[in-house]
C-alpha cells in the first residue's frame, strides 16, 4: 500500500494549533489546569507559548505505538535503569516547551531527583531517549521540527518512524541519519542492549 492509500485507510485530522501569543501568557500552572479540565484531549505547549492539540490516532497507529512502548518497557525491566512513559506523559523542556513523546525513557537517577509533587505534573526534565511515530494526521515537517527541539534541549537519542514513507530518522549527537525500512534498530549505548523489532512498523 503506498503512502497516499494509507493516508486514505486512516481516517484523520491535523493538529490544531492555538496562537495565543498577543492574547493570553499561559504559564506552566495556566497550562497544568488547561490539561486537566479538558483531559479528553492530548495537549503540547510549543517553546513560543502556542498550544498544540494532536487529534487521535487511527487502530493502526495506536497498534504500532503500543508495540513500541511494549518493547522498550520489557527491555528496561530487565535491568531497571530507567522509567519508560507513554504518549500521555508531559515533559517540559529547558526552552519553555511541554511536549509528548510516543514513547519516553528517562534514566532511575534522574526519576529518583523529583519530589512526589513533581511526578504527579508536567516534570521539568528531559527525557534521554524518545520515539515519535508518524500517523496519518501528521506533517512530516512538523514531526522533523520536533525532533531538532528535543535534540536542541537535550535528548541523547531519538527514533521518529514514518509508516507512511517507510523510513526511519535517528536523531543523535547534533546528527540525523536516515534509513530505510530497517527490520531492526539497536538504541546502545543510550538504551544498553535495547534493540527495537521494527518490522510491524512497514507495510
Amino acid at each position: 500500500m503506498n503512502a497516499d492509500a494509507r493516508l486514505e485507510s486512516e481516517a484523520g485530522y491535523p493538529a490544531l494549533v492555538l496562537d495565543l501569543a498577543k492574547i493570553v501568557t499561559l504559564d506552566d500552572e495556566d497550562f497544568s489546569k488547561l490539561a486537566a479540565r479538558n483531559p479528553e484531549l492530548r495537549l503540547e505547549r510549543s517553546g513560543h507559548g502556542n498550544i498544540i492539540i494532536m487529534p487521535p490516532v487511527g487502530l493502526e497507529g495506536s497498534w504500532r505505538n503500543a508495540a513500541l512502548t511494549a518493547q522498550v518497557f520489557m527491555w528496561s525491566q530487565t535491568n531497571n535503569a530507567g522509567m519508560v512513559f507513554d504518549s500521555s506523559a508531559g515533559f517540559r523542556l529547558p526552552n519553555g516547551a511541554i511536549r509528548s513523546a510516543d514513547v519516553a525513557w528517562v534514566r532511575t537517577e534522574t526519576w529518583n531527583a523529583l519530589s512526589a509533587n513533581e511526578r504527579s505534573r508536567f516534570a521539568k526534565l528531559v527525557p534521554e531517549f524518545v520515539i515519535e511515530l508518524r500517523s496519518a494526521s501528521d506533517r512530516l515537517r512538523d514531526l522533523q521540527d520536533k525532533m531538532l527541539e528535543y535534540q536542541a534541549n537535550g535528548v541523547q537519542l531519538g527514533l521518529l518512524i514514518d509508516p507512511l514513507a517507510n523510513t526511519l530518522h535517528v536523531y543523535q549527537q547534533q546528527t540525523v541519519v536516515q534509513y530505510d525500512a530497517p527490520t531492526s534498530y539497536d538504541c546502545s549505548p543510550v538504551l544498553a542492549g535495547c534493540v527495537l523489532d521494527l518490522q510491524a512498523m512497514w507495510s
